[in-house]
């Protein structure tokens, strides 16, 4: 028996995990992976409906993700990029992944907005992640590259390295690994913010569910469109530069795309609007005709959980608690970094190592992603 199961045994667990979404996954798989007791509440379901990565998209894309990003999500990102090959090798379930970069095109009529691209790429990228992986393409260069495109657009760019994955098998994935390392799991189960559950130390990963802690956090709705559409044979994501709706086309297996574009400030859980829909769906037969003979398997909606900074946060209370928040439209990006942020700060509370603000801040400055930690805790009078 490993010394966290002995001094847990008989009592309460390790770690409380609030919310099965994708970090509070992560996050409890790891725990158990370390040998602790640990027991995760969510209020969904196994399959992982109720979750935000539910209808993500699930592009792993830092250099893409740079144009709209600063440096601390893009390093964020390429670290996790590395870590999910090692991931999905140790879950007990298969999960489609793919890195063959990411396509970037525009049509000669916005191609104004090719310069804007590069320059917000490179201003919030590291300097040696743009260089070797910025690849421009042109002509016969670009219809190589995506035969399916060929002859469509003159000029793009391959972001060289960038992934996916399929974002549902994955969450089914984490769920079958919470139960082969032994994760006391209570799905449909919501958490009263009165009465948590007991437990050496709470992780709450809730994303929006944890507004009444985080009054800053607020969400921001993203509409996505899945299809069917066999003969279309994209090998990678592909970015579409557009001056209103910049578009992303995902190819997941057995001929399934998912379509998205949208940010919309605000909750509004709602089904998608015509007008989305409609930019959405253009949009995607714009880069292909053939979109227009796809079949429409769902249009669907979320809201990111964000934080004022758009930054991702893990913010301790000053006693046994650690809020992990904010992860906002680059969750599937950087959640394995963030993950294995939230456990190492969780084990030191665990051990004792930190119990006030002056060991909170020792472990804060000592961490590679120290901006991601925040204590709410007053230093002690002197």
């Amino acid at each position: 028996m490993s010394r966290a199961h002995q001094r847990s045994a008989g009592g309460v667990p390790d770690f409380a995990v609030l919310g099965g979404g994708l970090c509070g996954r992560l996050v409890a798989w790891r725990l158990a992976g370390e040998g602790h007791r640990v027991a995760l509440y969510e209020r969904g379901g196994p399959e992982g409906g109720e979750a935000a990565a539910w209808v993500a998209a699930a592009m792993l894309a830092p250099l893409a993700e740079a144009a709209v990003a600063e440096l601390l999500i893009t390093e964020l990102g390429v670290a996790s990029l590395d870590s999910w090959p090692r991931i999905l090798a140790e879950l007990p379930e298969p999960v489609f992944f793919q890195r063959n970069g990411t396509l970037v095109v525009w049509h000669s009529a916005d191609r104004t907005e090719a310069p804007l691209f590069e320059r917000r790429v490179r201003a919030n990228a590291p300097r040696s992640l743009a260089d070797a992986n910025f690849v421009a393409l042109a002509g016969a260069q670009l219809d190589a590259a995506e035969p399916a495109l060929a002859g469509r657009f003159a000029r793009g760019w391959l972001l060289a390295g960038e992934g996916q994955l399929d974002n549902r098998q994955a969450l089914a994935a984490l769920a079958a690994g919470l139960a082969a390392r032994g994760v006391e799991t209570h799905w449909h189960t919501t958490v009263d913010e009165a009465k948590a559950p007991s437990a050496r130390v709470t992780i709450d990963c809730r994303g929006l569910g944890a507004k009444a802690a985080l009054p800053g956090l607020r969400g921001i709705r993203g509409e996505v469109a899945r299809v069917h559409a066999p003969g279309i044979t994209l090998t990678r994501p592909v970015r579409l530069l557009h001056p209103r709706y910049p578009l992303y086309i995902a190819p997941k297996e057995n001929d399934v795309f998912v379509i998205g574009a949208t940010e919309i400030e605000g909750e509004d859980r709602s089904p998608v609007s015509v007008r989305s829909a409609l930019e959405l769906l253009s949009a995607a037969f714009a880069v292909h005709p053939a979109f227009g003979e796809a079949r429409i398997l769902e249009l669907n909606t979320q809201c990111r959980p964000t934080l004022p900074d758009h930054r991702p946060a893990l913010i301790w209370d000053g006693k046994a608690t650690l809020r992990v928040n904010g992860l906002y439209r680059h969750g599937f990006m950087i959640a394995p970094e963030v993950a294995d942020e939230a456990v190492r700060v969780a084990q030191a509370l665990l051990d004792a190592s930190v119990t006030d603000a002056d060991s909170f801040e020792s472990l804060r400055r000592a961490s590679r992603w120290g901006e991601m930690l925040h204590a709410q805790v007053a230093h002690e009078p002197a």
